[in-house]
């Protein structure tokens, strides 16, 4: 596959903006730094239009310029970043996926212009680019829902919530909106996906946006497969989603058996007497524990584990 890149986005990133998971950009070299007894891995980034020697690797993608899967001329796709320092001159890459390696590539693309040199000669009233938001696939939610398929799955994370079921159950809750709809009734797999969390392979950031890839439905809880998280960093809000009722919807359209299933079982779970617990964020998790059949004597929110680290990755400790 041929990947073209996306022309002006460096210019974005650089001035402070964050790529999206079309992106592409094109590494144009390679070179060794040393300094003070360390190698601080750099690399010349391009996206066709702008080019710029300012960026660094993070030390965990060191291994993949070892085994030359990062290579000269190989096309990327960033999926974590931050700055080395307040001044934000040097863009520190946490984490990238390459699409295209340098040898099927075999050239540099367009020709760039070193950025920072333009920028000094530039005007002070020069507007910078405008980073365009990735959209959310609005409806995904009642479709995951009541029909058990997405019509994109690029959805935004609001919250996700670590609950400690015993030691050695774990839930991750996520709170995900399509910018029209918003459900709480979402979680990962346990045995697919919690280790990915627990490990750092998979992290998140607040209100970022995800692309689901795979799930079912248990009752009427959506446990998530597979995902990637395509855009992180300091994001807003997108659109002002309404909590999506599945049983309003169920009653609305009890078209297929699947659906008419998910109605007795949520009424059932309605007229079950409930616990309710602190910080849960009005949320009643044991009643729905109850309802996907979660049975518990207590639910433990570990909300203390719950932290946030400059809006760029969730850990838990």
């Amino acid at each position: 596959m041929k990947y073209e890149l996306t022309r002006g986005a460096l210019r974005d990133i650089l001035e402070g903006g964050y790529p999206d998971h079309t992106t592409y950009l094109q590494i144009l070299s390679i070179p060794h730094n040393p300094k003070g007894g360390q190698v601080h891995q750099n690399v010349i980034l391009s996206d066709g239009q702008w080019m710029s020697n300012l960026v660094v690797l993070e030390r965990p993608l060191y291994s993949k310029i070892a085994s030359g899967e990062i290579n000269k001329y190989c096309i990327i796709r960033i999926m974590e970043l931050t700055w080395y320092d307040e001044s934000k001159r040097i863009l520190v890459i946490l984490n990238l996926q390459v699409l295209q390696s340098g040898t099927e590539v075999g050239c540099q693309i367009g020709n760039p212009q070193p950025f920072f040199n333009i920028k000094k000669t530039s005007t002070p009233a020069a507007t910078p680019v405008p980073h365009t938001p990735v959209p959310l696939s609005r409806g995904a939610i009642a479709e995951m829902f009541t029909r058990g398929k997405p019509i994109g799955g690029v959805l935004q994370l609001l919250n996700i919530t670590c609950y400690s079921l015993s030691k050695d159950d774990m839930r991750y809750f996520m709170h995900l909106s399509d910018g029209q709809w918003s459900s709480k009734d979402v979680m990962l797999h346990q045995k697919l996906l919690n280790p990915k969390v627990q490990s750092g392979e998979i992290t998140f950031g607040k209100n970022c946006i995800i692309d689901v890839h795979e799930f079912y439905l248990h009752k009427t809880l959506l446990v998530i497969l597979d995902l990637t998280v395509i855009r992180r960093g300091k994001l807003e809000k997108i659109g002002d989603p309404q909590p999506f009722d599945i049983n309003a919807s169920i009653k609305g359209a009890a078209s297929t058996t699947n659906i008419a299933d998910s109605a007795t079982t949520s009424q059932a779970a309605n007229t079950a007497p409930t616990t309710q617990h602190a910080n849960t964020d009005q949320y009643d998790w044991v009643a729905n524990f109850q309802k996907w059949g979660i049975y518990i004597k207590e639910a433990t929110p570990r909300t203390k584990e719950h932290i946030w680290n400059n809006n760029i990755k969730i850990y838990y400790q």
